[in-house]
């Protein structure tokens, strides 16, 4: 209270941007929505690039994260199936590309991300043709860790800081992860070439005739290629979204270094994302040592929705075919081949589909969370009768509310974050303060810095700077949203295609 008085009787206490409890950030440390790390120091340049990005041991410019990068100390990819088919993607397009411009190439161009190349049809070949490439990818991968596992050990040891026990267990994790995708990918030939479609498929009359027995839909065949297809889409997009991430960061961290207004925004992104202050905006605004995927969980409810929302696509073919054609609802004990064809249509679909959805919504929950940040960049710029016009000021307190709310849960990440313990406080204390300002009439009601402990801060737009760097941090939160939105655009665009086979799928089979 006192430091606001002494602000308040200064006639340039309104310039203030920030609260001066808080000391500036130490000179290039970063603070970017993804992994903010001192990685992204520069802006990536390829034009005199003496290897691909993706085969250095050692990541430069910002592009440590990038998906299908070679295992090393360095780097933050881990030994998984994903990791696998994006290692062999970038393999097989440096065979087709330049040093200087890798397939997955990304800037940032003004208020719009830019490809250089033809990233969408790399994306699109490479799930398509996954059905073909699994057999050999994840085939040579399962032979190695099985028949070569004492050299793998070794080699992943070497790779990555793993103890023996977790070295040993991600082998057999992929081994297992291996054998299901290869026998994803060989299913429907095996089941075609094998005879199945002649003991396992029928016609309307064959079915009625031959009851007793037990018969599979031809679409539930076709969905386990379908499956091969979206695992292809899942690893081969990783690739792009983290090379698209890096590129927003990167510019990003080129705003923050501005000589006149970059500290201001390292500061303002410290207020708003710190986890130890309750009044923070956190997890909404991320800062510093926390990443995306130690805030963004799928809560239990909607994985028990998305679990019966697999199934269910899964299982509706064949309970047609039992209900319609009265069959019996499992096969016979002793017919083995029906139980592994059963298993298969079933299960591998369903697995690969509840991996979509989770995703999905992850992008889905992302995406909503830098609208929420541009909503408190509205908010904060806004001034005191716009703050208190009912719709922003509800969208505000919803947002914020249920922000507070999910805070709570992130037990997790360790007892450096703090929350309220009732997640309406703020805009109790908001109030409780607005009535205060009200019955003082030395003190301004419009005043921002009379809400400076509720909102954190302040953006002067009655000065030039203010005008200026209200520009810089729109700037900055644009960037921010423009690889989420590209994320889940090309989720909508392959459910989209999805939904419009399924249809016509459906139409000819009725």
């Amino acid at each position: 209270q006192q430091q606001y008085h002494q602000q308040h009787q200064t006639k340039n206490s309104r310039k203030r941007l920030f609260p001066m409890s808080y000391d500036p950030l130490p000179s290039g440390q970063s603070l970017l929505r993804k992994t903010k790390t001192a990685a992204f120091r520069q802006a990536p340049v390829f034009t005199s690039a003496a290897d691909f990005e993706d085969n250095l041991e050692e990541p430069t410019k910002g592009w440590k994260y990038l998906a299908g990068r070679i295992l090393s100390k360095e780097g933050d990819e881990e030994f998984t199936t994903r990791w696998i088919y994006a290692r062999f993607v970038n393999r097989i397009m440096q065979k087709m590309t330049d040093k200087t411009h890798p397939w997955y190439r990304t800037e940032v161009e003004g208020p719009e991300l830019n490809r250089k190349g033809h990233a969408g049809k790399v994306v699109f070949f490479f799930s398509m043709l996954a059905p073909f490439f699994f057999p050999v990818v994840y085939g040579l991968t399962f032979v190695f860790l099985t028949f070569g596992c004492c050299f793998s050990f070794i080699f992943l040891r070497r790779c990555q800081e793993m103890t023996p026990r977790r070295c040993a267990l991600r082998m057999l994790q992929v081994a297992v992860e291996s054998f299901l995708h290869v026998w994803r990918a060989i299913f429907p030939w095996y089941f075609w070439w094998s005879g199945g479609s002649k003991k396992y498929l029928c016609d309307g009359k064959d079915c009625y005739n031959k009851q007793g027995r037990t018969f599979f839909a031809d679409i539930s065949v076709i969905l386990v290629s379908v499956s091969c297809v979206a695992a292809g889409f899942r690893m081969t997009r990783a690739i792009l979204v983290t090379a698209c991430d890096s590129a927003c960061q990167t510019r990003q961290h080129v705003l923050e270094e501005d000589a006149q207004f970059g500290e201001a925004l390292r500061k303002v992104n410290q207020v708003l994302s710190d986890v130890k202050d309750p009044w923070s905006y956190f997890p909404i605004v991320i800062g510093s040592g926390v990443n995306d995927t130690d805030t963004l969980r799928v809560p239990t409810s909607r994985q028990v929705l998305i679990i019966v929302a697999s199934a269910a696509s899964c299982l509706a073919p064949q309970m047609f075919m039992t209900i319609f054609y009265h069959q019996p609802w499992l096969p016979e004990s002793t017919n083995i081949e029906a139980w592994v064809m059963l298993i298969s249509i079933v299960f591998l679909p369903m697995f690969e589909l509840w991996n979509y959805y989770q995703e999905f919504y992850l992008a889905i929950k992302e995406y909503k969370g830098v609208v929420d940040e541009v909503l408190i960049f509205i908010y904060l710029g806004a001034s005191y009768v716009e703050k208190n016009r009912p719709v922003l000021h509800q969208a505000f307190k919803d947002a914020i509310m249920a922000n507070d709310t999910d805070r709570q849960s992130l037990n997790h990440l360790g007892s450096d974050v703090e929350s309220f313990d009732v997640p309406n406080k703020r805009f109790l204390t908001s109030l409780k303060i607005q009535e205060r300002e009200n019955m003082n009439t030395l003190l301004e009601i419009n005043d921002e810095l009379a809400l400076l402990q509720v909102y954190r801060v302040a953006i002067n737009l009655s000065t030039p700077q203010g005008v200026i760097f209200y520009r810089r941090l729109r700037e900055w939160l644009t960037t921010d949203m423009l690889n989420e939105r590209a994320e889940i655009e090309m989720f909508i665009n392959l459910s989209t295609a999805a939904t419009f086979f399924a249809f016509l799928s459906l139409s000819w089979t009725w």
